[in-house]
């Protein structure tokens, strides 16, 4: 399955975001992480999202003093997921005053859901300048 950069920002824009779990139930609204949300606007269900979610564990949680370039290297290795996965977590780690994306399951839901709304436009950005036209992500 493609899905477009138009429509990952698309899903970036308009999915309720929120750092420390790839899809937090099996509700359509429940909040998600940047992959889920971009998985599930792609049409993809929650045993799907946890299933590409799982593979990627550990890739955001490297804190980007340590490799600023992580994400770059990824994308350029084909690893679009894994990328928007390392830049989305480590924007809400950021946002969250927080040194390790473990301690992001210690915030609040609704600390965790602005430091969601916070990354968006950074990400945006960073998906419009590094991803291509369209992306396999199944």
């Amino acid at each position: 399955m493609r899905i477009t950069k138009q429509q990952i920002i698309e899903a970036i824009r308009t999915e309720p975001l929120s750092p420390g779990f790839w899809i937090q139930g099996d509700d359509a609204a429940c909040a998600v992480c940047a992959v889920g949300g971009v998985l599930r606007a792609a049409g993809c269900g929650p045993e799907k999202i946890r299933a590409i979610g799982s593979e990627l564990v550990g890739v955001g949680c490297v804190p980007r003093e340590e490799d600023p370039y992580l994400a770059r290297r990824l994308v350029s290795e084909g690893q679009y997921l894994a990328a928007l996965s390392c830049v989305f977590e480590g924007l809400a780690i950021e946002h969250l005053d927080l040194e390790w994306c473990e301690d992001v399951l210690d915030r609040t839901l609704e600390q965790r859901a602005r430091a969601g709304d916070a990354a968006r436009e950074p990400l945006i950005a960073f998906v419009e300048e590094t991803f291509p036209d369209s992306i396999e992500i199944v």
